[in-house]
């Protein structure tokens, strides 16, 4: 805090804890005296969208152990479901003080990219 001028939440945190370590970064603002307003406060978000929420999740979570293994709390990562799911989890980070968010999408092939011929992966 001290020396920076931003915070970004990681995506192997949930929301809650989030929101907590939101509370943190403006306490410690404080102290140091800083303007909040020019301390950016973002969230990555590890998510999957698709019109079936079970795969959506189920390609997400794949993705995460991959990346992270087999840990507790790992499917409380990810924001996953349909469009509409997803855009409910995305305010929901924005709401416990995300003014940025990057959105890392995470699938089985972690991440999952276009095919070589430039359509999607399913």
């Amino acid at each position: 805090m001290r020396h920076g001028d931003s915070f970004l939440g990681a995506g192997s945190s949930t929301t809650e804890s989030f929101a907590g370590a939101v509370t943190i970064v403006g306490r410690e603002l404080a102290e140091q005296h800083k303007d909040p307003a020019h301390f950016t406060i973002g969230k990555r978000v590890y998510l999957m969208i698709d019109d079936d929420a079970a795969r959506a999740r189920e390609r997400v979570l794949a993705g995460l152990r991959r990346i992270y293994g087999d840990v507790p709390g790992l499917d409380s990562y990810p924001v996953s479901g349909t469009p509409d799911d997803v855009a409910r989890g995305l305010a929901e980070v924005i709401d416990a003080g995300a003014q940025m968010v990057l959105l890392n999408p995470i699938g089985r092939d972690v991440p999952e990219k276009p095919r070589t011929d430039g359509t999607p992966c399913r």
